[in-house]
């Protein structure tokens, strides 16, 4: 990733990883998206081995297919800060993964070794993504496949964390207090400036939203506007690159998101992301692509 943006980024992933390990909604939410994605598709894991790529403290991915029949998984990531909340939560599965701690742009192991890489929400955060696509291709056994996904470019939502929030965060310190109150959900005072002139019954009423406001949205928002690196992508253009590189029966494929908070409004976007209305709200969206060596 760069020494330095790698290093910042793990700082920052393990904190919101150390959180989703806590709060039960969040790894409920990821174990559901894992499995009903990667249940439909067990011919290509299963007794086989996997790749889980820039796996994090929690393994989400690699659990999700040990528990559905893989043989061995590889989890790998940039360094070892990972490795005792890995290990936690992979202690079930004794014998049957291995941590290895690496840049993901470097090359993993030996040539045609991996049956399957699967590199979730990762890619759109390094610095070098050919050298990244390059080496997993290295990596792959000819015949293997390749599912990762990335943020895609355009839509109102899109670049407005992008191109604003982001932006202003970074240049605006009266914004960077704001928005540093709100991901670490210390809303307290907030809510005193913004609900002083409200009745005590219309502070119910609003109250009833609290909810849609839980520990996964502030996490989601750490995400976004705190990681040193966030680039997007156009489905196009990627495609192109990957074909370059020598990848074949590219596909995007549909991956189902069903989200709690105040972002369920926007559940059906994730799944129909050519929309006239997802479009609009998210450009490219949550590009998940399959890919074949």
């Amino acid at each position: 990733m760069g020494n330095k943006i790698a290093s910042q980024t793990r700082a920052l992933y393990n904190k919101i990883h150390n959180k989703q390990l806590k709060y039960k909604e969040s790894l409920k939410k990821l174990k559901e998206i894992n499995y009903n994605f990667f249940f439909k598709k067990k011919n290509l894991f299963y007794n086989k081995v996997v790749c889980d790529l820039g796996c994090g403290n929690t393994g989400n991915v690699g659990k999700t297919l040990l528990s559905l029949g893989a043989k061995k998984v590889f989890f790998v990531d940039f360094n070892k800060t990972v490795n005792n909340n890995l290990k936690k939560n992979l202690n079930q599965f004794k014998g049957k993964f291995e941590i290895v701690n690496t840049d993901i742009q470097k090359k993993i192991v030996n040539k045609n070794f991996f049956d399957l890489i699967v590199c979730q929400g990762v890619i759109h955060h390094v610095q070098n993504d050919t050298k990244v696509f390059r080496n997993i291709f290295y990596n792959l056994k000819k015949g293997g496949r390749f599912i990762f996904d990335v943020q895609g470019e355009g839509g109102l939502i899109t670049s407005f964390l992008n191109l604003i929030i982001r932006k202003e965060y970074k240049r605006n310190s009266d914004i960077k207090k704001l928005l540093d109150n709100l991901i670490n959900n210390n809303t307290t005072e907030i809510k005193k400036q913004f609900l002083k002139d409200f009745s005590i019954l219309e502070k119910k009423n609003i109250y009833q939203f609290k909810n849609l406001f839980d520990e996964d949205f502030f996490l989601t928002l750490k995400d976004r506007i705190l990681s040193p690196k966030y680039k997007t992508y156009n489905e196009k253009n990627l495609k192109k690159k990957l074909k370059g590189i020598g990848f074949k029966d590219i596909k995007r494929i549909e991956k189902n998101v069903k989200l709690n908070n105040i972002r369920k409004i926007f559940n059906f976007h994730y799944s129909n992301y050519n929309n006239t209305v997802s479009r609009a709200l998210f450009g490219e969206g949550n590009i998940t692509f399959s890919s074949k060596k």
